[in-house]
């Protein structure tokens, strides 16, 4: 993997949690859209089977796309801990609290720059540097955690 490829690779950590924050306010969306969805066919008035059987259809339905936002969050809340993973295992402590502030923090360079009171271009090369000390060889192939096209 080329230095630009690794970054971006770790660069999914922060991608992945707006995902998972996505996926989880969708499924509270479905929830409260069945929860609605239940009551107002309880207010109609009876007549046969039909609101009941709309109820359990919208309710499997419901359960499906669930099932399905669960499989995805699940794919990304993975990408997360392999990518935690893979910077705890760097054997060199600056290196590693760089990669953390920068990957898992989200912190952009300046940020991290001024807070450690480093050269920007400085802190790019010891970034770089530590970028290079990850061990991309037991990436695992995975499901990509990306948006949802309905």
């Amino acid at each position: 993997m080329t230095l630009e490829e690794k970054r971006r690779y770790l660069g999914r950590y922060q991608i992945s949690a707006m995902r998972i924050r996505g996926l989880q306010a969708e499924i509270e969306s479905l929830r409260s859209f069945a929860q609605r969805t239940t009551q107002s066919f309880d207010k109609q008035p009876g007549g046969g089977n039909t609101p009941s059987d709309r109820v359990g259809l919208l309710a499997a339905q419901i359960a499906d796309d669930e099932q399905k936002i669960r499989e995805e969050l699940s794919a990304c809340i993975r990408l997360r801990n392999e990518i935690r993973d893979m910077i705890q295992e760097v054997g060199d402590e600056k290196a590693r609290e760089l990669l953390r502030m920068r990957f898992l923090c989200g912190k952009k360079i300046w940020q991290m720059a001024a807070s450690l009171h480093y050269d920007e271009r400085f802190l790019r090369r010891k970034l770089n540097h530590a970028v290079e000390m990850v061990d991309f060889s037991k990436i695992r192939p995975q499901k990509p955690c990306k948006a949802r096209v309905k």
